[in-house]
This record gives C-alpha cells, sequence and structure tokens, in this order.
C-alpha cells in the first residue's frame, strides 16, 4: 500500500470535517505533503466521483459524497493500488526445476487472495469512521 491511500484518506477526512472548498494548499499543509502529491491524489479521487474540483487560484476541492458513503475500498480502488504488492519475486520460469519455475505462480496466488481480503477488510470502513475516531475516540 503506498502513501497515496493514506493522503486519500486524510484528505477525504479533513474535506468532510471542512464542509466546503478546500485549496490543495491547505491540504497539503494538514497532510503535511508537497501540494503536487496531494493534487496527483485528488485528481484520482475525481475521477471516481469522491471529490469535487473548482479549478483556478480561488478554487480547491470538496468531498462530493457523504462521508458514510465514502469506503477506505473505495479510496483504494480510486487510486488503482493494492494493499499488498511485491517488488521482487524469486525463481526463474525458464528453469528446469520445479519450485525454482513454479513459485511465482503460488505467491502470485497468495497476493491476489490477501489483496481481495483486504479489499474486503476496508470496505467495511467508511471515512465517517474515520472522522468519528478522531473525534470521539473508540474502536473502528
Amino acid at each position: 500500500m503506498k502513501g497515496e491511500f493514506i493522503i486519500a484518506i486524510h484528505g477525504l477526512t479533513y474535506l468532510n470535517h471542512k464542509q466546503g472548498l478546500v485549496s490543495s494548499a491547505e491540504l497539503a499543509d494538514n497532510i503535511c505533503t508537497p501540494s503536487a502529491r496531494v493534487r496527483k491524489v485528488m485528481l484520482a479521487l475525481k475521477k471516481h466521483g469522491l471529490v469535487h474540483t473548482i479549478p483556478g487560484a480561488k478554487g480547491g476541492y470538496a468531498i462530493a459524497k457523504p462521508a458514510d458513503q465514502i469506503t477506505l475500498g473505495d479510496c483504494l480502488k480510486a487510486l488503482d493500488d493494492v494493499a499488498v504488492s511485491v517488488n521482487w519475486m524469486s525463481g526463474d520460469v525458464d528453469k528446469a526445476c520445479l519450485i525454482s519455475s513454479g513459485m511465482h505462480l503460488v505467491m502470485d496466488d497468495i497476493q491476489n487472495k490477501l489483496n481481495l481480503i483486504c479489499l474486503q477488510e476496508l470496505s467495511k470502513y467508511t471515512i465517517a469512521d474515520i472522522d468519528k475516531k478522531i473525534f470521539k475516540g473508540g474502536n473502528l
């Protein structure tokens, strides 16, 4: 899972709390990351109908749906991200050894199953749940 997922959740929670137009500079300041990175994430969220944008110097972002209708799974999907990713795989598909040539298939299957489980779990929680956790405490 990349940092963009955290930026999306943080940004949507902040937009929900502000209930109005928020500039990328204000969002970036609250998230503690560069404005360009925030704009990239917000663009992905906009494409999936999670935020509205108004361009220009007086523009910004606003949450597009009620917070209880936006799941963390929606955010992960909007970013075209996965919870579990592997950046290196052992073995070689061209080797005669079944372990070396078959390991990637087994690990790919495990990774795909983990991602499905993670997406299902993330889809149980909404931006409203995050907001409640921050302002009222308690468990998710």
